[in-house]
């Protein structure tokens, strides 16, 4: 059975269960959420952003969606602008963060708050004749924070700082930290800010070691970006032996796209963009299913120039990295808005969610329309339309329930605290089945089972989902993985476990049961641990 079998046709009263639906919840976000992850406790962590013109610190906060509850976490420091990705037991590693923004005005932080409401009329009056460039700064520190005590804590310090980083969980559950800019020097210095071409490893027991340097590959564009578009791939059998420990492919945000070898740390030319550079645009590995996992990479939106001050574009691109022929960008079927600083949420039927952003520059004419693409046909529909503008320092996220949340953007003037989430229509399509028991660890490609109830047609499929952490248009995490049912009765199954660590990285996914109508269950989170290693937490 797959995700791809031929749903139930039926006709639906209910204009929902064609587009969905948003609400706007009855209490706030209390901070803006710039950064937001996943446990696999069922709660969402969140942290602030840029604030340092205020003088007001970086700050965290944990939510529950079952009840509601808001609570505050000490935070170590400025984690703003860091990297974030999943050890296998659970754990979010924060990499860098901000140290320090060069040529800031040093206004009064008062007079700054004071003068909020009128920041946008300001910024348009004297950024054309005193045009602002900040250089920003990363600092070199590791936090983890805990999903199970709710703290964070100090992982170590870099050699050198991050800000813009991006981490990789990789199939043999370590972390891989790439790009970024450094340090400069060091706080209150004027010493050059360079990109950090360090290739490091961050490890459970051992910590953090360098793996290799990034060359210089003499791009016309510098590679790699800030926040690096990074995707673990399947590894066929026929690339076991030159990928023996796998490989990863950096899909943006171009020109140059590079797939790098795990074991050598060798980077080889895969292919450039057809619409060149794609700052702050989207991409998403699409769902990889049996028996070949194929490997397709969609990239969406973005800008010609950082900050979104050159075109942007509603174009989309498609590569699939399966191909027994070298693979190359091909052009896919563009989304209705240009769209720069905005979300992609992957849905537990496979299908892509493509939400907030700008049409025009960093902060200017938010996109509310949302729509919907299907691997499977490649086109997109046109889903409910947000009512909170969302763009530069949004998030969005898949949550258990299989709602999606969307938070967080800081225009100038604002901070929004709005919370927004996404009924999709997949729930208004009849009752939802309910897993009744499943294994809290699951091993590669074994069976398991699962009992369940499915009040309403029978279960299609199974799937996989990794629990997300999404900041700058990109979410680290996101992956889908349907599984192979082996046996299927009317209140039980047998599924088998992704066959190995390319196709699945360790650590805690959502397991989700779909009906042939596309309706999935609630999720049951689910842990797949390193061989070798002991499970859970």
């Amino acid at each position: 059975m797959s995700a791809q079998t031929e749903h139930t046709h039926r006709t639906f009263d209910d204009s929902r269960a064609q587009v969905g639906e948003w609400r706007v919840l009855p209490y706030d976000s209390q901070i803006e959420a710039v950064h937001m992850a996943l446990l696999h406790t069922g709660k969402v962590l969140y942290y602030s952003g840029f604030r340092v013109a205020e003088a007001v610190p970086t700050e965290t906060r944990l939510w529950y969606p079952k009840t509601g509850e808001i609570k505050t976490v000490p935070t170590p420091g400025d984690l703003f602008c860091a990297g974030h990705s999943f050890l296998p037991d659970g754990r979010l590693l924060s990499t860098g963060g901000s140290l320090e923004y060069r040529n800031l005005p040093k206004f009064p932080p008062f007079l700054v708050r004071l003068t909020r409401p009128i920041q946008p009329f300001l910024v348009a009056v004297f950024e054309p004749i005193w045009p602002m460039k900040l250089e920003p700064t990363g600092t070199t520190f590791l936090y983890l924070f805990d999903p199970l005590t709710e703290q964070w804590s100090f992982a170590g310090d870099m050699p050198e700082g991050r800000w813009y980083p991006t981490n990789t969980s990789l199939p043999n559950g370590q972390i891989l930290l790439l790009s970024g800019l450094n340090e400069g020097g060091g706080f209150g210095t004027r010493g050059q800010i360079k990109t950090n071409l360090r290739v490091e490893i961050f490890d459970a027991e051992h910590g953090l070691s360098q793996v290799a340097t990034i060359p210089d590959f003499g791009d016309e564009e510098s590679f790699p970006s800030d926040y690096p578009r990074m995707h673990v791939l399947p590894v066929p059998q026929e690339e076991k032996e030159l990928y023996p420990a796998g490989k990863a492919f950096c899909s943006g945000n171009g020109p140059d796209t590079k797939m790098l070898n795990l074991q050598t740390w060798e980077w080889t030319d895969v292919g450039r963009l057809n619409w060149h550079v794609r700052e702050d645009g989207c991409a998403v590995l699409l769902p990889l299913r049996p028996p070949d996992y194929r490997a397709r990479v969609l990239v969406f939106g973005g800008s010609t120039q950082e900050g979104g001050i050159g075109e942007v574009t509603e174009t989309a691109e498609i590569i699939d990295l399966s191909s027994k022929t070298p693979p190359h960008w091909e052009w896919a079927e563009s989304l209705r808005d240009k769209r720069v600083n905005s979300s992609s949420v992957l849905l537990p039927d496979g299908k892509l969610l493509a939400l907030s952003g700008n049409s025009s520059h960093r902060f200017d004419q938010p996109v509310l329309n949302v729509e919907l693409f299907d691997p499977d046909i490649g086109k997109w529909e046109m889903m409910a339309p947000m009512t909170v503008p969302r763009g530069y320092h949004s998030t969005a996220l898949l949550l258990p329930d299989g709602r999606v949340l969307s938070s967080g953007t800081t225009p100038f003037g604002s901070w929004e605290l709005r919370m927004e989430v996404y009924w999709p229509y997949y729930l208004f399509r009849g009752a939802r089945p309910e897993i009744e028991q499943v294994p809290k660890n699951i091993s590669y490609g074994q069976p398991f089972e699962v009992n369940y109830q499915c009040p309403e047609g029978e279960i299609s499929s199974v799937v996989l989902m990794r629990p997300g952490a999404m900041t700058h248009a990109f979410d680290m995490e996101q992956r889908h993985v349907e599984l192979v049912v082996q046996e299927l009765g009317p209140r039980h199954l047998t599924a088998i476990a992704p066959r190995g660590e390319y196709v699945a990285p360790p650590g805690y996914y959502m397991l989700f049961l779909l009906t042939d109508n596309g309706v999935p269950s609630e999720a049951e989170f689910v842990q797949l641990p390193v061989r070798g290693r002991a499970e859970g937490r």
